[in-house]
């Protein structure tokens, strides 16, 4: 019997013998695991795109991180490209006009000379103001615009108020990724609306930029896109009126201007603000005549 419970004791001994070996190890292996492990994985916080050719994006910190690396592409599923490697949590990319981005970003703990990474945070994407500044524009309703009015053949400065517009389009004009916002009082039809007005805005160092506000006569005053350009036309029996602009660093550029007027009985032609004969003012009118249809707006929600 004694033999027997020898034989136990000695069972027993082995056992915790091999238990603590076992639970030492496992203390060392936790030791180096939070000496060299994988850092957590990083959250996109915030992103920032009210400057224009400025998206910061902001992210939250990881224990223990060495630094942190910042991916871009220019789609959700395509290649992203390292653009950037940081020890802060912020960082702003420098982008062009109306681009749209996705981010992502992971954390970096050195280890000796290697680098060992935390997983890449979901992808957050983000659009340059100039594609979509004009959002705002359309939900603001107190918002007055000291603009050029143009009535004719006698451009003056007016106020005019952004709820009286309810409609919309958005158009690049000149290809520099910057969305024009074009607003307008009613839909183009045959109905005589005195009403008729058309209202052009751009979007320039970081400040919405009123160009023109277009007088139309009733259902003869008509606007146009056509070869890249913004085309007003306006007709009666006494008077017409045509302008071709182009929008060029937040400005308006004339390419065309053109009217006539009937005063006393007597025809006044001007192009680009000199006078000149019927003949040369019908020829340069059927050079820059537009092509295509009249512009079609969406409703402003």
């Amino acid at each position: 019997m004694k033999k027997k419970n020898c034989g136990i004791r000695k069972i027993f001994r082995v056992l915790c013998t091999v238990a603590l070996v076992f639970i030492c190890c496992l203390a060392c292996m936790g030791t180096v695991s939070a000496a060299t492990g994988t850092p957590g994985t990083c959250r996109i916080t915030k992103v920032d795109n009210s400057k224009q050719n400025k998206i910061r994006i902001t992210w939250n910190r990881v224990t223990g991180a060495s630094g942190y690396k910042v991916y871009r592409s220019s789609s959700l599923n395509g290649k992203y490209t390292r653009i950037r490697t940081t020890g802060a949590l912020s960082y702003t990319d420098k982008v062009k006009n109306g681009r749209t981005y996705y981010y992502k970003v992971r954390a970096f703990k050195t280890s000796g000379k290697k680098q060992v990474f935390g997983g890449y945070s979901a992808p957050r994407k983000a659009a340059e103001i100039g594609k979509t500044w004009y959002r705002k524009v359309l939900k603001s309703k107190n918002a007055v615009y000291n603009v050029r009015y143009q009535d004719f053949d006698k451009p003056s400065k007016k106020k005019v108020k952004r709820s009286e517009f309810r409609y919309y389009k958005t158009v690049d004009f000149n290809g520099d990724g910057i969305q024009e916002l074009l607003l307008s009082t009613c839909q183009p039809d045959n109905k005589f609306n005195n009403g008729n007005r058309a209202l052009l805005l751009t979007y320039y160092r970081n400040k919405v930029r009123p160009l023109i506000c277009f007088e139309g006569n009733g259902f003869r005053g008509r606007t146009y896109i056509d070869k890249g350009h913004l085309v007003l036309n306006n007709s009666g029996s006494n008077l017409a009126y045509l302008g071709v602009f182009d929008v060029r660093d937040g400005k308006l550029a004339r390419i065309y201007e053109s009217f006539y007027l009937k005063e006393i009985k007597k025809f006044t032609y001007k192009v680009n603000g000199k006078k000149v004969s019927y003949e040369k003012w019908r020829s340069e009118n059927n050079k820059h005549w537009p092509s295509g249809k009249e512009v079609t707006y969406d409703k402003i929600k």
